[in-house]
């Protein structure tokens, strides 16, 4: 078999499979534009439903929510000790240690809940320039 006998009887295949392929999916585009049309047969009317009722609405008094909302926070969390302490060390490391000396803590997250505020305001003041 010769390099030219070889390429036309590729060629022949490739010109097959291109008109199967082309053969194909003109049978799946006819398949889908050749679907049954399912919309009313001729000479039926839609019927139209009458409107609905009216209805008027009564208008309810507003009630004003005294309670207090649950979900707001009483006081610091440990997350704003967290950033009191964190701003605190990168300038003022050994004033930090003497915060935290005073209020009886080898770090701030052994803080008790109580005492939080109170370190975060030595902590803010001592980064804006005051004395702890």
């Amino acid at each position: 078999m010769t390099l030219e006998t070889a390429i036309q009887e590729n060629t022949q295949a490739v010109r097959d499979l291109i008109a199967t392929l082309g053969a194909n999916a003109y049978r799946k585009e006819k398949a889908v534009h050749d679907e049954p049309d399912f919309s009313t047969p001729p000479g039926t009317e839609h019927k139209t439903l009458p409107d609905p009722p009216k209805v008027e609405a009564k208008a309810e008094p507003v009630t004003e929510n005294t309670d207090p909302t649950p979900d707001a926070p009483a006081g610091p969390t440990i997350d704003d000790v967290r950033a009191a302490a964190l701003a605190l060390v990168k300038a003022h490391r050994d004033e930090l240690v003497d915060i935290l000396s005073d209020m009886d803590a080898a770090k701030a997250t052994d803080l008790p809940e109580a005492k939080w505020a109170e370190f975060i305001d030595r902590a803010s003041s001592v980064v804006k320039g005051r004395a702890a």
